[in-house]
């Protein structure tokens, strides 16, 4: 079963704002695949502005096959959730180590996406990710503003390339957002900048407060006995170790793991042994619209990340905090910096027999951190975090 995420309720001033405005927004998501900040932000925002989401050209090495360059060899869109979602020509590629070949490729694709914008509005060039960062020469903006979604210094072999890129962008954008007050902390030490800005994740709180009262999903619901689950992405920055110690501690407890497979580098073996227990359930990835029925319908919720200080995860704010929240049911986290002080709304633990302890006595017993959750998250909506967008963009100052 899935639920209609509810539609946009957004002021009457920040509607106002946001005609002012039109974006193109660069982000390596597929719109229609896992939902992220990305999504949750531009779908309230489109249907009051001109909105072009492009996921930009691919790679050579993405290429499957010659024929693929003849799939779509003209450019085209999409309209979804009010905003037009890119398709670039299938001709267009980047090719590393043939930098003419993508420049050339890069800038014909810069030309189809600024066809899109009209002469009506403030034309803003919205970047998610360094990789984008050799647009901002090639179409024509207003405004720049960079929206990194992690702490991408800490991206492994890719780290020196990132920073570069982010190194152009921190210099030349009229605004950087981040979700977190610690990666905004970061990167301004590293940038020099004083004005890094942080809009937290929200939830689609009306969708995920009324997840209990949804019908089970068929594979979650064939599940016996007490549940504990992890949603998200399932890559290199969750804790495996620590999953695996509890389905061998918990063997009567079933572990519920939803998730796209990415990046496992150095941790598919542990993978492989932790799916491989009876108790552990990896149920793959879902349409955001029937996350919440899932949330709904597991006894506890866990976010389990690894937080090696060679890693990322310690210093995000992540977007499952407030969907778990708003689900009234019990969370436990490991120490992260978006949850420090916020021991009245879940459980925090270190060490693994920490974890034990709070499984247990979460699965056995109510909580009256349970409605404070619940109050917080409904104060964190995706709506609010527009409004705050909305603020921030109606005092940026172009110097362009």
């Amino acid at each position: 079963m899935t639920i209609k995420i509810k539609g946009i309720d957004l002021s009457e001033s920040t509607q106002e704002i946001l005609r002012k405005y039109q974006f193109i927004v660069l982000a390596p998501n597929n719109w229609n695949g896992q939902w992220m900040n990305r999504q949750q932000l531009f779908s309230r925002i489109a249907p009051y502005s001109n909105v072009i989401y492009s996921q930009g050209i691919p790679s050579v090495w993405e290429l499957s096959s010659p024929a693929q360059l003849l799939k779509h060899p003209f450019s085209n869109s999409a309209i979804y959730d009010s905003a037009q979602i890119d398709k670039p020509s299938s001709l267009l590629f980047h090719w590393p180590r043939l930098k003419r070949i993508s420049r050339w490729a890069i800038k014909q694709h810069s030309r189809t996406l600024a066809a899109k914008f009209n002469n009506r509005s403030r034309r803003v060039l919205y970047v998610f990710h360094p990789n984008y960062a050799h647009y901002i020469d090639t179409i024509k903006h207003d405004l720049l503003i960079y929206h990194p979604y992690d702490d991408f210094s800490k991206q492994g072999a890719h780290a020196e390339q990132l920073s570069q890129q982010e190194g152009k962008l921190l210099k030349q954008a009229d605004l950087v957002i981040t979700p977190s007050s610690d990666v905004s902390c970061n990167m301004a030490q590293r940038s020099g900048r004083d004005d890094i800005k942080t809009i937290k994740n929200g939830v689609d709180f009306d969708a995920f407060s009324q997840s209990q009262q949804l019908q089970c999903p068929e594979d979650l619901a064939r599940i016996t006995g007490p549940t504990i689950g992890y949603i998200g992405s399932i890559n290199v920055k969750v804790d495996l170790n620590l999953l695996d110690f509890l389905a061998e501690q918990l063997p009567h407890v079933q572990q519920i793991l939803i998730g796209p497979i990415g990046n496992l580098t150095g941790k598919g073996e542990l993978f492989n042994q932790l799916t491989n227990r009876p108790n552990v359930h990896c149920l793959g990835a879902k349409d955001y619209r029937r996350l919440p029925a899932y949330a709904g319908h597991i006894d506890c919720h866990l976010m389990c990340y690894d937080t090696s200080p060679t890693l990322w995860a310690r210093l995000a704010y992540p977007l499952k905090l407030n969907e778990y929240l708003a689900t009234k049911k019990p969370l436990i986290s490991c120490p992260l910096s978006s949850v420090e002080d916020q021991e009245q709304l879940m459980d925090v633990c270190s060490t693994p027999q920490q974890w034990l302890e709070a499984i247990n006595q979460r699965l056995s017993q109510t909580s009256e951190k349970l409605a404070a959750g619940y109050q917080y998250a409904s104060q964190q909506s995706w709506d609010r975090r527009v409004q705050q967008l909305a603020t921030l963009l109606s005092s940026a100052k172009a110097d362009k």
